[in-house]
């Protein structure tokens, strides 16, 4: 096990993920589970290099024979964020919210942020809705961001709705409102 997640690790780092892949499938078909410092340096760099028939692969891993844990989900999240890779960042999150509801915000706000930039409203709500469906309460840079999207957005058919109800919710926090909060 020691020697191909060795061979794993220095071909993934290395970026030649062909023969990383090699590695890891043998070391699958001997019936070996990959630690997860392997996991995570093999999808740093599938990811790092928008490897998308390999990322699929093993987010198939980790759906059925892969036990991921949160710091592998949100180093995932974070490599897909900074790649404003929003398709990858929602197939990793839609797999991880299913095996691991958290209570990391700062996934959720990498997520919701990403969507925003990207004109994605309707999906950065769906997302701040299974944050508050999980118990998780936004911070000030998620509500702040909510409600930028929701005023450039005025066609959005519940726009001023949600958005009295975000500054609501930021006053129930005590999270600091501001006349820029307003505009």
């Amino acid at each position: 096990l020691q020697t191909f997640s060795t061979l794993v690790s220095f071909a993934a780092k290395y970026h030649h993920l062909d023969i990383a892949d090699q590695y890891l499938t043998v070391l699958l078909d001997k019936g070996m589970t990959p630690e997860q410092p392997l996991i995570r340096t093999l999808l740093t760099a599938v990811i790092r290099q928008q490897h998308d028939t390999l990322l699929n692969k093993y987010l198939k891993l980790l759906r059925h024979r892969i036990e991921g844990d949160n710091v592998l989900y949100n180093m995932m999240i974070s490599e897909a964020t900074k790649r404003s890779s929003l398709f990858v960042a929602l197939q990793i999150y839609q797999l991880f919210i299913r095996r691991h509801p958290t209570s990391d915000v700062q996934i959720f706000q990498k997520l919701i942020s990403l969507c925003c930039k990207q004109h994605q409203l309707q999906q950065a709500l769906s997302i701040y809705n299974d944050m508050n469906d999980i118990g998780v309460l936004p911070n000030l840079i998620i509500l702040q961001t909510l409600l930028q999207q929701l005023s450039k957005s005025p066609l959005y058919p519940r726009s001023a709705e949600l958005a009295i109800e975000m500054l609501g919710k930021m006053k129930a926090l005590s999270l600091p409102v501001s006349i820029d909060t307003y505009n």
